[in-house]
């Protein structure tokens, strides 16, 4: 779970941190974001992702590389779109740092893993990465720690770090060769998905491992990112990224079934015309192709229906099963926007739903205030707000009232103002903006 985050030049997030626990120092579970439009709530969610692209950046190399060396034509629609996917450091940087400023950016994250805590920081400059430091207290005598500069000749890493001594030479010499373009964490990333599996686990200490894993495995969903929709998926079942229709070997038979049944119980129980959802599966040469179906009630008949041909509300909540049982696996999720297309009572139920069974930390952002209403849900609520030294920052619920009380409006005071947060309503008059249309 996070703890804390500090930002310095991300986006809009100049100068920006956040504490994510609660009064007894605890990590939040659940966390929900409110505040007007553009005052930097999908920012906030989206640091996540940047986070996600920097651990991906070696692997993003790679795959391009090996993608030309195939043979492939670097003009085919195939190529352009896996490039639009993968950013090395250097975009990674010029799509996150603040626009205008020469200071450097900072993102700096405060976990807690298995009751311990620890921190993980990222300095870059304009061009690259010039610091990563990693600190996780495994106990009151014992920690593990690396702090990487970009001025040092060589990189040398405390043996604790590992449990393969070869290991740890290959690593250094890995980032005496790379990094700066990309961090450790992401040297070790590109090794884990380039090796057998397991084989990490066994090079490594337990805790770095640990450390490395709970922010690797995130799932991060943001809305409107870069343009479209982003998506990075932790979960173990990889239908799960192609979740409406895609071919898998047959191998995956199980992992399809699995998701099918999800889908089928979450989708009959969210909806009284929805009757069952299932997957129209054809097999061709050893390779399954699937396609998501609705089995519905149609004035009185059931009637199969493409998800293709379902609500843009239906869609968008397929798409965000994955993310809510990424949860309940024991991974962190980050979803912008959850409320877009889906009605305010049904994500309320949901999330209320969910609550109870979130094994690890879910942060959202939204505009729904009738979670605000909820005992379960409103306790992790959080205002963005600029102060009187007109700096953003993220301000929980609880520090506007000592105790929320069962009797206490919370939706109520929001909506008011009392917290902050909301839209600044004034006078628009419509027949003068017509008078300038029609001006001759």
């Amino acid at each position: 779970m996070f703890r804390y985050i500090k930002l310095k030049n991300y986006k809009s997030l100049v100068d920006f941190e956040v504490d994510l626990t609660n009064k007894r120092g605890t990590p939040k579970k659940f966390i929900l974001i409110y505040g007007e439009n553009g005052i930097g709530k999908s920012n906030f969610a989206s640091v996540f992702a940047t986070l996600l692209e920097t651990f991906m950046s070696k692997s993003a190399i790679e795959i391009i590389n090996r993608f030309l060396e195939s043979g492939n034509s670097v003009h085919s629609a195939k190529f352009q779109n896996m490039l639009s996917g993968l950013k090395d450091t250097e975009k990674i940087i010029k799509s996150a740092k603040t626009i205008g400023i020469d200071e450097n950016m900072v993102l700096e994250f405060g976990f807690r893993i298995n009751k311990k805590d620890g921190f993980y920081r990222l300095e870059y400059d304009n061009e690259k990465l010039i610091s990563e430091e990693l600190e996780y207290n495994l106990s009151e005598t014992n920690k593990i720690s690396y702090k990487i500069k970009g001025n040092m000749k060589s990189f040398n890493l405390q043996d604790n770090l590992f449990k393969d001594k070869t290991y740890k030479t290959e690593i250094e010499n890995l980032l005496n060769k790379y990094w700066g373009k990309h961090s450790l964490i992401s040297l070790i990333a590109f090794e884990q998905s380039d090796k057998r599996r397991g084989y990490i686990s066994s090079k490594l200490s337990k805790g770095l491992y640990d450390a490395i894993t709970n922010m690797i495995t995130m799932s991060v969903r943001i809305s409107g990112y870069r343009g479209a929709e982003l998506d990075f998926m932790g979960t173990s079942n990889p239908i799960y990224s192609q979740i409406f229709k895609g071919k898998i070997p047959m191998a995956f038979t199980k992992q399809l079934k699995k998701v099918e049944q999800l889908l089928n119980i979450f989708f009959t129980n969210s909806y009284s015309d929805i009757k069952g959802a299932y997957y129209l599966i054809e097999e061709k040469n050893g390779i399954l192709y699937y396609h998501l179906m609705f089995k519905k009630m149609i004035y009185g008949k059931l009637i199969d229906i493409k998800y293709e041909l379902e609500s843009a509300g239906t869609k968008c909540l397929v798409e965000l099963l994955p993310y809510f049982m990424s949860s309940l696996e024991g991974k962190i999720s980050v979803i912008d926007e959850i409320d877009s297309n889906i009605h305010d009572v049904l994500i309320n139920t949901i999330l209320e739903e969910l609550f109870d069974s979130i094994k690890e930390q879910i942060i959202i952002t939204t505009h729904n205030t009738m979670l605000l209403e909820s005992e379960k849900l409103r306790g992790g609520a959080y205002i963005f707000n600029i102060n009187k030294e007109n700096k953003k920052e993220l301000v929980p619920i609880t520090d506007f009232e000592d105790r929320i009380h069962p009797n206490i409006n919370v939706r109520k005071r929001y909506l008011n103002g009392l917290y902050g947060g909301v839209p600044f309503s004034t006078y628009i008059n419509f027949d003068e903006l017509k008078d300038i249309v029609e001006q001759k």
